[in-house]
């Protein structure tokens, strides 16, 4: 089976992609990645759960005034 990378638009035999799948408000979200795009779209979903999780934290802050 042969698969084309989300990012490079390459396409690939199934051996050589990564298939992620993530939940979204939308529903479900597959993305294929190669192995030479793999490291760029795990820092973009890194950076995103961070910003994520930061803006939770401050939701939770509880207000003194």
């Amino acid at each position: 089976m042969k698969y084309i990378c989300n990012q490079c638009a390459k396409v690939f035999q199934a051996d050589d992609i990564t298939i992620h799948y993530k939940k979204n408000h939308n529903g479900l979200e597959i993305a294929a990645i190669c192995t030479s795009c793999l490291d760029d779209y795990l820092n973009k979903t890194k950076i995103n759960s961070d910003t994520k999780s930061e803006e939770d934290k401050r939701g939770k802050m509880v207000r003194k005034w």
